[in-house]
């Protein structure tokens, strides 16, 4: 399920610093204005249903093959993903859910473990070694986001149990 916003109204301020408060301001008055007049994009490529995902995926080579192929042969599905606002969260999704071969093999579980707060100055949190429990706990098999300095205990304990 994807925000209409994200897809249907424009994001005239695609190239623009995306971080600038004073961009973002400028961006959700524009979709205001898009709103007010009745300007809205009715589908993205050939695709009416679009869904939204994690911007981290694994896929297998023939998933990333069909993705490369599609965009080869319909490149407008770019084009209209250009002025999306976050289009990296609707590109594989959509593309994905919308294909009779890929659609019954998606698996929800993206394997990452990321703390959503804000943490050591950054969001997603940079993990440190009082994560090592929820990360072992996760079944993930990957961890996001890891500082060489301040994850130092946690990498250490990791190591740790790896050669256990």
């Amino acid at each position: 399920d994807t925000p209409a916003e994200r897809w249907q109204q424009y994001n005239l301020f695609q190239c623009a610093n995306q971080g600038s408060a004073v961009i973002e301001r400028l961006y959700r008055g524009s979709v205001k204005i898009q709103k007010a007049i009745h300007i809205r994009r009715r589908k993205i490529g050939n695709f009416r249903s679009v869904y939204k995902g994690m911007v981290w995926c694994s896929m297998p080579r023939a998933a990333a093959e069909y993705a490369d192929e599609y965009i080869r042969v319909y490149p407008k599905y770019l084009k209209d993903l250009y002025r999306c606002y976050l289009p990296e969260e609707i590109f594989f999704q959509t593309l994905f859910l919308n294909s009779a071969e890929w659609k019954d093999k998606i698996i929800t579980d993206n394997l990452r473990y990321t703390d959503w707060s804000i943490r050591n100055g950054s969001i997603p949190a940079i993990l440190d070694d009082s994560d090592t429990d929820r990360i072992i706990s996760s079944g993930a098999y990957f961890a996001r986001k890891i500082d060489p300095v301040i994850s130092e205990g946690l990498i250490e304990k990791l190591k740790c149990r790896q050669n256990d």
